[in-house]
C-alpha cells in the first residue's frame, strides 16, 4: 500500500468508518462490529421517535 493509502486507512480506523470500506477492512477484521454499532447508535436518535410514533407497529418491520 502507499502512504496516502495507509494515511486513508489509519483515519478510517479512528473514525470507525472501516467497514464500509472492504479495501480497508484486511488491517482490523473484528473491528467492523464496533463500526456497525457506532453506525447504529448515531442514526437511533433520529429513527426512535418516527419508530415510536407509528401506528400500526408491526407496520414497521415491513417499512424497513
Amino acid at each position: 500500500m502507499s502512504g496516502v493509502e495507509v494515511a486513508a486507512n489509519a483515519v478510517l480506523q479512528l473514525l470507525l468508518l472501516q467497514a464500509w470500506n472492504p479495501f480497508y477492512l484486511s488491517f482490523n477484521i473484528s473491528s467492523w462490529s464496533l463500526s456497525t454499532l457506532f453506525f447504529f447508535y448515531l442514526l437511533f436518535p433520529a429513527l426512535a421517535p418516527r419508530l415510536l410514533s407509528m401506528r400500526f407497529k408491526w407496520a414497521m418491520l415491513m417499512e424497513m
